[in-house]
């Protein structure tokens, strides 16, 4: 009796540690259009990816000076769809001044390593045309 008791506790928190492991991405995509505008660009710094973050860069491409906040969006795409990453929108009240044709650096993190797949970052930025979502791609292999 003593065996199997210590073998159901022991089962048991491993599973607990294992669930507080894992990143869940369980709440689909509020992101329908993400293809986002020809004022400002988004890409990953070359050799900036991690097991917990990568580096964005923020390109302006006009005359205007543009801005944006903290807030970011890990998505996972599985069977063809997006899903966010569960309680993870980060969000500072700080805000970003990105001067006319120049390039900022954004830092996004992740508490915990993401399982291999297919994800994307989705940054706002505010342009002429109101908040607009930039996504961004990157593979974890």
């Amino acid at each position: 009796m003593k065996k199997t008791a210590v073998l159901a506790l022991t089962l048991l928190v491993v599973l607990v540690v294992a669930g507080c492991r894992s990143v869940k991405f369980s709440t689909p995509t509020a992101y329908e259009n993400v293809n986002g505008t020809s004022e400002v660009t988004v890409s990953i710094k070359e050799q900036s990816l991690t097991d917990t973050g990568l580096t964005l860069l923020i390109q302006n491409n006009t005359q205007q000076q543009l801005s944006y906040d903290m807030t970011y969006t890990i998505e996972q795409k599985r069977d063809g769809s997006w899903y966010s990453m569960d309680g993870q929108q980060v969000f500072h009240s700080l805000a970003a001044i990105l001067k006319p044709e120049d390039t900022n650096e954004f830092d996004v993190t992740w508490a915990k390593k993401l399982p291999m797949g297919t994800y994307r970052v989705i940054k706002p930025v505010s342009t002429s045309q109101g908040d607009t979502p930039l996504a961004i791609e990157f593979e974890v292999q």
